[in-house]
């Protein structure tokens, strides 16, 4: 392999078995690099992961065995999700978004990558509920482009609009998870919209961005549903 990277998975546990064998199979196996994850045991608020507690309870304890049997598996930490105020805001359009949840989606970015027993080329960050139907071969990962992202054309408004599924950063710039977390924290972004925040950051530490080559509901899919119910006993508890 060209570039010495790791899967970060971070925070809440969505989504189902074929899902997360789809991150492990087309991100882990198919690079043969190592994981870390950082998981919330149970949403902060019925807000949050569709206010179902105890199924989700039952989905973070079902995530953390199938990710206890991956030998790529270097470490992994469970923790409550926190309940932020103010928990809601409006941003420049008017538009209401959770800032509680958008806190804690950067905390478990920062806390998986905390989780790092060594320095990689390229961190891969991606949510449990993102189901691959393709590997994501690394090939084209190039250390003159600083950040790679997941994202698509927003029809109306002709914007090309960023999202969280998936986010490759080098080595060298790091730091833009610090510096956009200490910006929500501190409701900098408050005159700005909510889509595309953090391309204000990598235009502020003059991060060179590409978009991935991998398209969503090609290559991948958000598959956002609780993990179904099945009669089995789990093997661990958390």
């Amino acid at each position: 392999m060209k570039h010495r990277a790791a899967v970060f998975l971070y925070g809440l546990a969505r989504s189902n078995r074929k899902t997360w064998n789809s991150i492990l199979t087309n991100l882990v196996y198919s690079n043969c690099i190592d994981l870390y994850a950082h998981i919330w045991k149970l949403p902060s608020s019925s807000a949050n992961n569709h206010g179902f507690a105890s199924e989700s309870l039952k989905t973070t304890s079902r995530l953390v065995s199938e990710l206890l049997y991956c030998p790529h598996l270097v470490n992994i930490s469970i923790q409550q999700q926190i309940t932020h105020t103010p928990f809601i805001l409006c941003d420049s359009n008017g538009v209401q978004y959770n800032h509680s949840n958008q806190l804690n989606c950067s905390l478990s970015i920062r806390s998986s990558l905390a989780l790092a027993d060594c320095q990689y080329d390229w961190y891969i960050l991606t949510r449990s509920d993102i189901r691959f139907r393709t590997a994501l071969k690394l090939d084209f990962l190039d250390p003159s482009c600083g950040f790679y992202y997941s994202g698509f054309l927003n029809s109306s408004s002709g914007q090309h609009e960023c999202e969280d599924l998936i986010m490759i950063c080098h080595k060298r710039y790091l730091n833009v998870f610090e510096l956009f977390h200490h910006y929500l924290a501190t409701l900098r972004f408050h005159d700005h919209a909510i889509y595309n925040r953090i391309f204000y950051v990598l235009d502020e530490l003059s991060i060179p961005r590409q978009q991935l080559p991998f398209k969503q509901n090609h290559d991948y899919l958000l598959h956002r549903t609780l993990a179904s119910r099945i009669n089995r006993k789990l093997s661990i508890q958390v």
